[in-house]
């Protein structure tokens, strides 16, 4: 394949591929390395075009792996082209710079932006001619950059009183891309339930039973998935409760922030089946309340919140699936649900040490090591 399209289809067609991957390898190097570029080392004495130098030559050196791995691969299709390869390999180093300088934020980026990725497809024709003017537009692309941009950063305070919803922000950030697989899980779960369905010719009363179970299921799912990640990522911690909000009010919160993700299944499992998606729903808010509580559970549980909601979960879709009558003595629940997990968040001491699970031997820093 490096032969086909490094020797057999053209210098455009070389310059642009070669262009492409040393641009998606810059994009992951670059994000982490350029994350030190913005602290403490921009007070030392230099001038804002040596930092940015820097921080572009520090990302291609952490590209380099990747680079070694295309030169290799463009060695062995030059011995099956039986083509030279000398300017391939002279250009890998220079495209690492011009596609590190690609993705560093810059205050002139779109000027410096086109002329980095020209540089990177000159650069990868392999041609002499297109190396030397690679090397043009690199160094133009270097002096029209300017000082390195530092990234804007979301507001999540305001200058007086407290920002609505903060609690929510930062639950979010915590939580962060998790939504994605957690969709894709209930949705294959939904779509297991209407093949059962189809398959077995369901109808009636059987089929309502079939999609309350289904629904109910990927909701359950979802939620201890996402209650298990909220705990690990965003624990209870001092500063909400130095707010002027109650144990009640902080379980509702987070019990609120757990049933929003969750009505798009409820929509999916009305459209599957009309008399299972009001069950389901009337089921979710005590759902969302038993994982706020687990969430409380402390550091000490072994398992977690996702494994216990998971337990009373499938018992509820066992019973929403028979008897839907009992979905709704569920709501007569909410109000019990919701005191036992206020006293479970009163009872929580978030302030205090606790050692991450795992063996203390060995480690310098446990306090229990000897």
């Amino acid at each position: 394949m490096t032969r086909v399209l490094l020797f057999e289809n053209g210098l455009l067609v070389s310059g642009l591929t070669l262009a492409l991957v040393a641009l998606a390898a810059s994009r992951a190097t670059a994000s982490r390395v350029l994350l030190g570029a913005v602290g403490w080392i921009r007070h030392l004495p230099l001038s804002s075009s040596g930092h940015r130098r820097l921080a572009v030559f520090s990302a291609a050196v952490a590209g380099l792996p990747v680079f070694f791995i295309m030169a290799f691969l463009t060695v062995l299709a030059g011995q099956s082209a039986g083509r030279s390869v000398a300017w391939y390999l002279a250009g890998f180093f220079p495209m690492g710079l011009a596609s590190s300088l690609f993705w560093t934020p810059l205050k002139n980026a779109r000027l410096a932006r086109p002329l980095a990725f020209l540089s990177c497809a000159l650069f990868g024709a392999g041609h002499p001619l297109f190396f030397a003017a690679g090397l043009g537009m690199l160094v133009l692309a270097d002096l029209v950059a300017g000082p390195m941009r530092r990234k804007r950063r979301t507001r999540l305070f305001v200058p007086f009183g407290r920002k609505p919803g903060l609690e929510h922000l930062i639950s979010l950030r915590a939580v962060g891309w998790t939504f994605v697989p957690l969709y894709l899980l209930s949705y294959a779960v939904l779509i297991l339930t209407q093949l059962f369905i189809l398959n077995n010719r369901l109808a009636g009363s059987m089929a309502s039973a079939a999609a309350r179970f289904g629904g109910t299921a990927s909701i359950v799912l979802f939620m201890a998935f996402l209650a298990a990640r909220l705990a690990a990522r965003r624990p209870p911690w001092p500063w909400l409760r130095s707010q002027a909000m109650s144990a009640r009010g902080r379980v509702t919160g987070d019990a609120a922030f757990l049933t929003v993700p969750c009505l798009p299944l409820v929509a999916v499992t009305t459209a599957l089946n009309v008399w299972a998606g009001l069950p389901v729903l009337i089921l979710l808010p005590l759902l969302a309340v038993r994982a706020a509580a687990h969430i409380r559970d402390g550091p000490d549980s072994r398992t977690g919140p996702g494994l216990a909601l998971v337990v009373e979960g499938g018992l509820a879709a066992l019973a929403a699936a028979l008897l839907p009558w009992l979905s709704l003595v569920s709501l007569a629940g909410i109000p019990w649900a919701l005191s036992a997990a206020a006293r479970r968040d009163r009872r929580l001491k978030v302030s205090r040490w606790t050692e991450l699970h795992r063996l203390a031997a060995g480690d310098s820093q446990s306090w229990s090591a000897a």
